[in-house]
């Protein structure tokens, strides 16, 4: 025995010294392994030398971020394919300048105030509501538009989307690149049901066919809102009395629930004339009423 050994072994050495013996033998240890088994042998004896290790790792990272980029490419086109209905062109500054639209333009702006004043105190401040209404052609989709881009620009992160194009996303959701169809399905719901500002557009068109599965759908993502004091912007081109016919009673009620402001357009069609053609002096064979839809009182 040498004699670091022995003053260990009588315990007069320090401490460091025995750390330092101990990393002295472990090398000498080391150095007489390898020479038995070289060390670019070690994966023949069911062991991995270093580089291979450093390959294996390197691979299995590049195939989880690979998997994650998959995944994050799916949530972000769908949620881009909703977000394409919101036109760049639908702003308070590109409105009509019709004095009869301007008691409608004071109370979107309104909503504006009142949305940024609700999410500085979230907990303590109910989240406002509002259904804009209007025939085809009115400017719903415009009003709707510029309350999105207005709190853009204020920082916060509203998300416009179109029922039909919401519903689509949804029943066509399927497996792709490694995220199956069900967890795109859960995610999407979760943007929807989650998101600070939910604006909804076209909720019922003259075409919409009603099922038991689209009211489920629609009452869950209202209720859902309304249970977090998450704030919906609606719109609607029918009557209330239609809606509640198409919808029923359970989807009539998560709309009472929202308790919103309403904003009723005149009835005017600002589409205007397509070349020579005027679609306005076309008679349809819709059955839906293009009347003025009646404020709030027709509501509750």
């Amino acid at each position: 025995m040498n004699n670091n050994y022995d003053q260990n072994e009588n315990f007069s050495g320090s401490s460091a010294d025995s750390d330092q013996n101990g990393l002295e033998s472990l090398e000498k240890i080391i150095a007489a392994f390898k020479k038995q088994i070289p060390i670019e042998k070690f994966s023949d004896h069911g062991l991995y030398t270093y580089e291979e290790l450093m390959e294996m790792n390197e691979k299995q990272a590049n195939i989880e971020a690979e998997r994650k980029l998959r995944a994050s490419h799916n949530r972000h086109k769908n949620e881009l394919r909703m977000q394409t209905s919101l036109n760049k062109s639908w702003t308070f500054e590109n409105l009509d300048t019709n004095p009869s639209i301007n008691e409608c333009i004071y109370k979107a702006e309104q909503f504006t105030v009142n949305f940024a004043k609700y999410r500085r105190d979230p907990k303590n401040t109910t989240a406002p509501n509002l259904i804009i209404c209007g025939i085809t052609g009115s400017g719903k989709s415009h009003f709707a538009g510029a309350i999105t881009h207005r709190l853009i620009s204020q920082g916060f992160e509203p998300h416009f989307t179109t029922f039909r194009i919401l519903l689509d996303t949804y029943l066509n959701a399927r497996t792709e690149n490694g995220t199956s169809g069900e967890n795109i399905k859960f995610e999407l719901m979760q943007k929807i049901k989650t998101c600070e500002l939910l604006v909804l557009d076209d909720l019922v068109t003259k075409n919409t066919t009603v099922t038991p599965f689209i009211t489920d759908f629609l009452s869950d993502i209202l209720r859902s809102r309304v249970n977090m004091n998450l704030s919906t912007v609606l719109t609607l081109s029918t009557t209330f009395e239609q809606f509640h016919q198409q919808f029923g009673n359970y989807a009539m009620g998560s709309i009472q629930e929202l308790n919103p402001r309403i904003i009723q357009l005149p009835a005017v069609n600002h589409r205007g004339k397509i070349g020579n053609y005027d679609p306005e002096r076309c008679i349809t064979t819709s059955s839906v009423s293009q009347e003025p839809i009646q404020l709030s009182d027709q509501l509750f």
